[in-house]
């Protein structure tokens, strides 16, 4: 039985085929990501292509499961959708700075959904889509991928229903505000649940799933008396859930919760300082911020150290009003510079970790996504600083997937 596993990333999807007799999984193909480009909007036609181009990559597909970035939406007035709706990922700000609440947060809406206001969560881009006001329908990236190409259930995932940040995860259940509006929801699926099936080679195929990208990494490690570090595009730190814990909660596998802090500054800042970086230098050669972040720092002059601010785009962990990118004084202080920056990068975790051994013990640190494998010094400061046992998955830029074909596993695909 051939199973596809493929993750809709921000940066990339990525899929593999995993064979569910002999337990192989086959290479990784990838193709550009919703975020490809700066997009923070894309049509469901270019979705559907990159779909297509897994489905025809593999071709030999008896099931499918996948997951998806999280905090993204469709608000379509037909159902099966249109190819020109437009899928609205968590990095778009359809508010415009309009939102006064997000800089004060609404504890009972966290106390209900599990998320605080954050820019670019479906709870505030849905109040400023043009079709808010009319007879819609609201999907996620899975439901729409199924409508286009076969037969949905009519079940939307419960773990992406709850990162629209409009759902009661307690009662399982939309909150009663969208009851004053036309959109129409759909009933949440179980864990394990087919979600619909598509058509594809003269073959009838069932979708499972639907998980959010972070469960599926979650899925790659044991998170018993562990921690995960998820560095990727966006960053998390997720703990199995305690009431102690005043961070974010997301559902997990068969009615249990995790604990998460989502957007801490990883990727998508460190694409800023890279751009600025290499705009510094010849723009014909190869990244030099990106050759020199991925090799160990040697003879670092520490008295040339830099402040760096991660925190620059609005809607991160951290994010103070007016803050910008740290520029560099000397060009030839180039090592110290990008030296500062993974020096800032990892301090943030080890502040956040330390934060949560206040409330709860855990014995083990994993850390999963392309950033955390391939920034050489992170882990060894990270087990030092923190007196705990680092784990670096050395598959981690594929966690996702790892985290499906255990998925697969649990649940005999």
């Amino acid at each position: 039985m051939n199973i596809l596993l493929i993750d809709f990333g921000a940066s990339r999807v990525k899929s593999s085929l995993f064979n569910s007799e002999t337990k192989v999984l086959s290479d990784i193909f990838s193709t550009p990501g919703t975020f490809f480009n700066e997009r923070s909007k894309v049509t469901l036609r270019y979705i559907n292509e990159r779909f297509h181009e897994h489905l025809e990559y593999h071709h030999d597909i008896d099931k499918i499961a996948i997951c998806s970035e999280m905090h993204g939406f469709i608000l379509s007035e037909s159902l099966p959708p249109l190819e020109e709706d437009l899928y609205i990922s968590w990095r778009a700000d359809l508010s415009h700075n309009k939102e006064k609440n997000i800089q004060s947060p609404d504890d009972s809406l966290l106390k209900i959904t599990g998320i605080n206001d954050k820019v670019g969560l479906p709870r505030i881009n849905l109040k400023y889509h043009e079709n808010f006001h009319k007879k819609s329908h609201l999907l996620s990236l899975i439901d729409a991928l199924i409508l286009l190409n076969g037969s949905w259930s009519n079940k939307t995932s419960i773990h992406l229903a709850a990162a629209t940040g409009l759902f009661d995860i307690w009662n399982n259940s939309w909150m009663k505000s969208l009851d004053e509006t036309e959109i129409i929801t759909y009933d949440v699926s179980s864990y394990s649940e087919t979600l619909g099936y598509i058509n594809y080679s003269k073959k009838n195929i069932p979708i499972y799933g639907g998980l959010g990208d972070l469960q599926a990494a979650i899925m790659s490690i044991d998170l018993s008396s562990s921690v995960n570090i998820n560095l990727g595009t966006g960053s998390q730190v997720s703990m199995e859930y305690s009431p102690n814990l005043s961070y974010e909660i997301r559902p997990f596998a068969n009615k249990k919760f995790i604990n998460t802090l989502t957007h801490i500054p990883c990727g998508r800042v460190l694409n800023e300082y890279a751009s600025y970086v290499d705009s510094l230098f010849d723009e014909n050669i190869d990244s030099i911020f990106w050759n020199k972040l991925f090799k160990t720092s040697n003879n670092i002059n520490h008295d040339n150290e830099y402040e760096i601010n991660l925190s620059i785009i609005k809607g991160l962990y951290g994010y103070k009003k007016n803050e910008n990118l740290t520029s560099i004084d000397n060009i030839n202080e180039i090592d110290d510079y990008i030296y500062s920056i993974k020096k800032a990068l990892v301090n943030q975790y080890i502040s956040i970790v330390n934060d949560i051994k206040r409330y709860q013990d855990f014995k083990k640190i994993y850390v999963t996504g392309a950033l955390g494998v391939k920034i050489p010094e992170f882990c060894e400061v990270l087990e030092y600083n923190t007196n705990l046992k680092v784990v670096k998955c050395t598959s981690a830029i594929d966690s996702t997937i790892i985290g499906l074909k255990n998925y697969c596993i649990t649940h005999k695909l």
